[in-house]
């Protein structure tokens, strides 16, 4: 499938909204008796598969356009503090005395509200910040290399 996509061959169109909830279908957690083989049939199938249908979706837009733009924004943000987040939270519950595992989808919740929070603080204070910095940086640079007749990059 891959092959037929890149040439151009792979015309099926699926509605993002659809790709979202299978994704989101996936994370319930225990959702099987056998789960550890659910785990590795959706991480080796369901989300290649997914991912190969996103590449093809219609595009988005309204609120789907923002949703999606917002969530590119805070990926990387997200990646970078969703297991220091995990690990500060678990050790906080214990040190409470919380029983998590009694509550699992209420301070999965609270957690993943935390993440989100701290990944969307990261990316407008310094993602945002510093990529404005590197383009400075890199703009004068371009602009003398046009003056001199080197083609800029």
């Amino acid at each position: 499938m891959q092959k037929l996509h890149a040439r151009g061959q792979f015309r099926f169109r699926v509605p993002t909204w659809l790709l979202v909830i299978v994704v989101l279908a996936t994370l319930y957690p225990n959702a099987l008796p056998y789960d550890e083989a659910y785990r590795l049939v959706v991480v080796c199938i369901v989300y290649p598969v997914v991912v190969l249908l996103a590449a093809n979706a219609s595009p988005a837009r309204g609120i789907q356009r923002k949703v999606m733009a917002f969530s590119g924004d805070i990926s990387f943000p997200l990646y970078i503090v969703h297991w220091p987040l995990f690990l500060w939270a678990m050790s906080a519950y214990s040190a409470l005395h919380v029983d998590y595992h009694a509550q699992t989808r209420l301070y999965g919740g609270i957690s993943a509200v935390g993440a989100v929070t701290i990944a969307w603080l990261a990316f407008k204070l310094y993602d945002v910040p510093v990529r404005r910095w590197l383009t400075g940086l890199r703009l004068p640079a371009a602009k003398r290399r046009s003056r001199n007749g080197v083609a800029s990059a």
